[in-house]
């Protein structure tokens, strides 16, 4: 291949990775990442770094039980500051109600077995935010695909 700089340039400001810190919704601002292990959910973290304290964060949560459940939200707990747990679309899926366990009680807004539930309360607690919010649904690969679906749902509806 014979590529010049600016092609290259080009492609890669232009390269969309799907379900890394991918903007779902505007209003509320909804994003997804597919962080879903030690590994991604640092990468999450670092991201959040980046971020500084622009918006407050609140995570929309789902996590297989099989994964390192108390490791992940060690690391990502301390850039949340509330929760929104849910249960994502697979048999080995933690409860949104046992995985509200592994956050500070006064973090968790709320816990909700049905994807479609916890991104309606998204909707709901915008309606009556005071600060620029960040909504950020990972956890779960299973999941953010239904998240995307329901924040472009309600988007249109609204």
């Amino acid at each position: 291949f014979s590529l010049t700089d600016e092609q290259i340039a080009l492609g890669l400001k232009k390269a969309k990775w799907i379900g890394r810190l991918e903007i779902v919704s505007e209003k509320p601002f909804i994003i997804i990442d597919g962080a879903h292990n030690m590994h991604g959910i640092r990468g999450l973290a670092k991201s959040l770094d980046a971020l500084g304290k622009s918006f407050r964060v609140v995570g929309l949560v789902g996590i297989l039980k099989d994964k390192d459940v108390s490791g992940m939200i060690d690391v990502i707990s301390p850039y949340l500051d509330r929760v929104i747990t849910t249960r994502p679309d697979n048999p080995r899926a933690m409860s949104a109600e046992t995985l509200a366990t592994y956050f500070e009680a006064s973090k968790v807004v709320g816990h909700y077995e049905s994807i479609k539930e916890a991104v309606e309360k998204v909707y709901e607690i915008d309606a009556i935010a005071e600060t620029s919010t960040l909504y950020l649904g990972f956890g779960s690969l299973y999941m953010i695909g239904d998240i995307r679906r329901h924040a472009q749902r309600n988007t249109a509806t609204s």
